[in-house]
């Protein structure tokens, strides 16, 4: 029983051993910055809009899918996409602009 003991606890200080060896070679990962004004004020912006409207400007923005294939994902007509894409442009250039965004972030080509 002895000669178990001893040996759980060699192999527990060799695992101890490993790990703090691992821990000194990484570093703490580097801070994450806080979000800039700008992105907290079209955060904001976007949760005004009606969900499918957020949902088909993300698609097209951020995602940078053609109108045909949002469409298509989003189960309504390409004129339908345009128009969601169309009405918020306006509304975005006119939440930002109240809060001093400059307006040249919201055009769109």
């Amino acid at each position: 029983m002895r000669l178990t003991v001893s040996r759980l606890a060699t192999d527990r200080w060799r695992c101890s051993r490993n790990w703090l060896a691992v821990l000194s070679r990484t570093s703490a990962p580097p801070p994450v910055r806080p979000p800039n004004e700008d992105t907290v004020l079209l955060t904001g912006a976007l949760r005004e809009l009606p969900a499918r409207q957020r949902q088909a400007v993300a698609l097209f923005y951020l995602y940078d899918l053609p109108v045909a294939r949002i469409a298509e994902e989003m189960a309504v007509s390409e004129n339908t996409v345009k128009s969601w894409l169309s009405r918020p442009r306006g509304t975005l250039a006119g939440l930002l602009a109240a809060n001093g965004v400059v307006a040249d972030m919201v055009e769109v080509q």
